[in-house]
């Protein structure tokens, strides 16, 4: 993910289904300028607040609209081993 992710500097990343928060440490690590987190599990969000603290993290549904973000808020999404898991 990090490879295809390319340069991560003074981006504002958005980690779709971020689970525990390894990439999202990961790639606040790598030089993002913000990394942002969601997940549908609150035990997930709560355990990737922990393990990045320099990240923002939210409880939500992909399979719903995601409004909670304006348009254009990111510059990068990721989506690890999580879209498997969506209807739609």
């Amino acid at each position: 993910m990090l490879a295809l992710a390319g340069d991560l500097t003074g981006l504002r990343v958005l980690d779709a289904g971020c689970a525990a928060g390894h990439l999202a440490r990961l790639l606040a690590e790598g030089g993002a300028a913000s990394v942002t987190g969601i997940d549908i599990s609150a035990a997930m969000v709560a355990l990737a607040r922990e393990r990045c603290p320099a990240g923002t993290f939210h409880r939500a549904d992909l399979a719903a609209p995601l409004d909670l973000f304006e348009d254009g808020a990111f510059d990068l999404v990721t989506a690890s081993l999580v879209l498997h898991y969506l209807a739609d």
